[in-house]
Formats: structure tokens, sequence, C-alpha cells
């Protein structure tokens, strides 16, 4: 390992993203992201990449591993390696030929695979760029000079034709945009002001859930997950919040994050039964306990 590669490896931040191997990693969001294939990780599974990342090419023990992804939690090895096969099946890695991450026998794990800062891969592509200018000969660079001639020839000739845009028009179409949205404003803070959307900032976490829970009511999943998303964001602990909005996630078609929420309060040691989850949430009447339940079979919660 070069001395590049370990000044590359300190300078992988836990919130930035960066990428392993031709994966965008971003930690922010616990999403990874390769061409047209995204996954989405769990928070602990993501802490355990960030971990091998930050210490690419050594080997990390399985305690040091525990402790940065389940500080002041006591957990087996079971949950370790939990989060290495989630690694594995989202990146495409396979255990007995992998090309990403390395299980070290009784020793750990670590991460074979190349990483990189945002600004090395920038800078990378930069260089690459120069290199393949420099790189072309002197009879490539006369024959292409000849025809790029031609071409910027006909290609004046063709800007000098194009109409200029009329700046008028577009300074004219512009104000009627601003009048238009100083019309509506008055109209939206009145509609506003009548469904009785609060101020977030000025609401306690009880009463975000509550205020989810009556758009829920009304199957506004999209406006009940914000709320329960705030409550969330304000107490993480909240098991409540976070059982809402597994159910408002399945209601409005996104099993995954659904099924996301519900691990989480099972990390956390909540017991994943529908049973359990009705004694933790008082409903507001028999159809918004039916919506609940039906949205929590969705994700594949059991009885």
């Amino acid at each position: 390992m070069n001395v590049q590669d370990m000044s590359e490896q300190r300078n992988i931040d836990a919130e930035a993203p960066f990428y392993v191997a031709e994966w965008y990693v971003d930690p922010a969001t616990c999403r990874i992201t390769k061409d047209e294939q995204q996954h989405k990780l769990e928070l602990k599974t993501m802490t355990v990449l960030v971990c091998l990342a930050q210490q690419q090419g050594q080997v990390i023990s399985r305690d040091v591993l525990k402790e940065k992804a389940w500080p002041d939690m006591v957990v087996g090895y079971d949950s370790l390696a939990s989060a290495i096969i989630k690694l594995r099946k989202a990146f495409g890695d396979n255990e007995k030929n992998s090309e990403l991450i390395e299980t070290v026998p009784k020793k750990g794990y670590r991460l074979i695979c190349p990483v990189s800062t945002m600004s090395a891969a920038l800078a990378s592509d930069s260089e690459n760029s120069r290199s393949t200018t420099e790189n072309s000969g002197p009879g490539s660079r006369k024959s292409v000079s000849r025809k790029s001639r031609s071409s910027e020839s006909e290609s004046s000739k063709a800007q000098s034709t194009v109409a200029t845009p009329d700046v008028s028009k577009i300074a004219i179409i512009i104000i009627a945009a601003a009048f238009a949205v100083a019309a509506l404003l008055p109209v939206y803070v009145q509609f506003t002001s009548e469904t009785g959307e609060p101020d977030k900032s000025s609401i306690s976490t009880g009463r975000m859930v509550t205020y989810g829970e009556i758009l829920f009511n009304k199957r506004d999943y999209k406006g009940a997950i914000k709320y329960f998303t705030e409550a969330l964001n304000a107490n993480p602990d909240r098991e409540e919040s976070r059982i809402w909005l597994a159910a408002a996630y399945a209601n409005i078609g996104d099993i995954e994050e659904a099924k996301w929420q519900l691990e989480q309060v099972k990390i956390n040691g909540g017991e994943l039964s529908l049973k359990r989850l009705e004694k933790v949430i008082s409903f507001k009447g028999p159809e918004q306990r039916k919506a609940f339940i039906d949205g929590l079979y969705k994700a594949g919660i059991e009885n």
C-alpha cells in the first residue's frame, strides 16, 4: 500500500460520500449506488462499511467493529456477521471469491477493493483525460485538426444564422410569473391555516405523532410520513413514531423502507409481533386500526 492510499484512507469522512470500487456510498442517507442499482443499508451496517473503508486494506478485529457500530450496547458476533452478510448481498459480493470484503479467520474483516473520496475520484478522472490528450500522436492531431477546422467553419456559419433570444420577451415572462406567485400566495396561506397544519418547530414530539395519526386516518400517508419522521428525528428512541412510520410507508407501497423501519425496532430490542405492536399504539377508531394493520401485513409483520 503506498503513501497516497494511506492518506486517502484518513480522509474518508463518516458522513461525506465516497467510493468503494465503482459503488457510490452516501453515509448520510445510508444508500449505495452503481449505475441503475441502488440499495438502502441499515444504519449499523453503514457504520461497519465506513469503518472498513477508513482502514481499507487493513484487518479490523470484530471487537473494534462491534464497538464502532454498537457503542454502549451488548451484542454478540452474530450481529456483526449479519451486517457483513447484508453488505455482501448489497454489493453482490461472494464470500468464497470475495472482491470487496474479506473474512480473516479468527481475526476480523478487511476491505480489499479500492476506496476513494469524491475529490480523489474527480482528480483521477481529470488526470486520465489529460493523459489521453497528451498521448495522442502528431499524425492523429494533424488529421483531427483538418477535420476540426472544417467543422469549426461550418459551426461558425450555423451560429451566425441562429436567432438571438429576445431578452425583452423573457423579462416579460419572468415578471408575469412573479405576479402569479404573488397572487397565489394568500390563497396558499389561507389553505394551510384552514387545514390547521402547525409550525413543526413549535410543537412537541408527542403532538407531531398526533398530527401524523390524524393525516394517517385521512389516508394522507405521505403527509403523515413527514410528521412521523420529524418526531423520530426529535426523539430517535420513540418506538411509537417508527412503528407508525413503517405502516405509513407500507401503505404508499414503499415496502423496503417499511421493512427497514421495523428492522430498526427489532435492533433496538423491540419484539416484532402484531400483538405487541397493537399494545404500543392507541388507535382512534376501527378504520385507523385496519389501515395500520394492513400496512404492517404488507411489510411482512407476523401475528
